[in-house]
C-alpha cells in the first residue's frame, strides 16, 4: 500500500510477521484471512484508474509489509483501523527518528522509487484505488511533484465536495455499492475536470516507458514529443511527480517483480537482459538501491501474497450489472 511511506495495502509484497509462532497468520506474516473484490473499471474512466479493489484482511499476529514502488498514485479508503506507514525497518524493528504515521480515513502517496514499510495489529479493511498520474492529477488538481515520495491524508488531497469519504463508504452496504460509488465520483471529480497543460503528451509519454517496461531512451521519447528532455522533465515533474528517468526505473523494478510473481525463472542474467539492465550486476544494485533487499529476497518476499489488482490470489469478482441488464 504505499511508496517512500509508500505503497498499496491491497497489494503487498514483503511481509514479516510481528511475534507469533508460525501456523495461521504466524510466521512469514501469512494472512489468516483475506477477501478482496473488484470488477472490470468502466470504459471512461480507464485511462485514469487501473483498478479499484476492496479489501479485508485478519491475521492473528500483527503484521509487518515491505512494499515496493508502482508506477501509479495509490489512493486508499481506510474502513478498519488505520495502517502505520513508516516507523520500522524491514525486519520489523522500530528505525530510530521515523516515528510511524497514520491517516484517520484514509491517505494517497505519491510517486516514489523506493519500498516503505506498513504495518497493522491483525486487521485492515478498506478499497485501494490506483489512480494513474493523468488520473491523480486531475483528481486533485495540484502539481503532482507537490505529493511525490511522501503519504497526504485523503481529505487534505480530494475536492472539498468528496471529503469525509470513509465514513460515507461505511455507510454504504457492501462492496459492489461501495465500488459503484466509487466509479460514480471518480467519473463526475475526473472527467469534468480541466486538463492542465500538455497532459495528453505526458499521458503518451508514460504508456510508451509502460509499453518499454522502462527500456525506452529518455532522449529518444524527448524527440518523440517535440520537447527537450529538460521540458519533458518539467512536464513529468507536474503531471506525473518524478522526472521521467526515474518513472522508468519504477516501471523496470515493477516489471520484475511481476515477471517474479508469475513464477519466472530466477536466471538474473536472462531477467536483466529482458529488461534492459545492463548486467546482472546493474538490475542487483537497482534492486537493493529501490529495496533495501538483493533480488533473491525480493524473490522470496513477494510469492506469497500476490495483489488482486493484478486480478490473483483470493478475488472474489462480481457482476457488473450495466453489462447483464437487458
Amino acid at each position: 500500500m504505499v511508496g517512500n511511506a509508500k505503497r498499496r495495502s491491497a497489494a503487498p509484497d514483503h511481509e514479516v510477521g510481528e511475534g507469533g509462532e508460525g501456523g495461521e497468520g504466524g510466521e512469514g506474516g501469512t494472512p489468516a484471512s483475506w477477501l478482496a473484490a473488484t470488477r472490470p473499471v468502466p470504459a471512461a474512466l480507464r485511462p485514469y484508474v487501473r483498478h479499484i479493489v476492496g479489501y479485508a484482511e485478519t491475521t492473528a499476529t500483527p503484521l509487518v509489509r515491505v512494499e515496493h514502488a508502482v508506477p501509479y498514485v495509490p489512493m486508499l479508503v481506510e474502513l478498519g483501523p488505520p495502517v502505520r506507514l513508516g516507523g520500522v525497518s524491514t525486519m520489523g524493528s522500530e528505525r530510530s527518528g521515523a516515528p510511524a504515521t497514520t491517516f484517520k480515513g484514509g491517505f494517497v502517496a505519491g510517486l516514489s522509487e523506493r519500498s516503505t514499510v506498513t504495518a497493522h495489529d491483525g486487521e485492515q479493511s478498506g478499497l485501494e484505488i490506483a489512480l494513474t498520474p493523468a488520473g491523480a492529477r486531475r483528481l486533485f488538481g495540484r502539481p503532482l511533484s507537490e505529493i511525490a515520495g511522501a503519504c497526504l491524508a485523503l481529505d487534505d488531497l480530494l475536492p472539498r465536495e468528496h471529503r469525509g469519504l470513509a465514513a460515507r463508504m461505511a455507510d454504504l452496504a457492501d462492496w459492489p455499492e461501495r465500488i459503484e460509488a466509487l466509479e460514480g465520483l471518480l467519473t463526475q471529480a475526473i472527467l469534468q475536470a480541466t486538463p492542465r497543460g500538455p497532459s495528453e503528451v505526458v499521458a503518451w509519454a508514460c504508456g510508451r516507458i509502460e509499453a518499454t517496461q522502462g527500456r525506452l531512451a529518455i532522449g529518444d521519447l524527448a524527440r518523440a514529443t517535440g520537447y527537450s528532455p529538460k521540458h519533458l522533465g518539467v512536464l513529468f515533474l507536474d503531471h506525473v511527480g518524478v522526472l521521467p528517468k526515474t518513472f522508468a526505473r519504477v516501471v523496470r523494478l515493477d516489471a520484475l517483480v511481476k515477471q517474479l510473481r508469475a513464477g519466472g525463472r530466477r536466471d538474473w542474467a536472462r531477467l536483466a537482459a529482458g529488461l534492459g539492465f545492463y548486467d546482472q550486476a546493474h538490475l542487483s544494485g537497482e534492486v537493493k538501491r529501490m529495496t533495501g533487499s538483493t533480488p533473491t529476497i525480493l524473490a522470496e518476499t513477494i510469492l506469497g501474497f500476490a495483489p488482486p489488482g493484478d486480478a490473483a490470489g483470493d478475488l472474489t469478482s462480481f457482476q457488473d450489472s450495466r453489462s447483464s441488464a437487458g
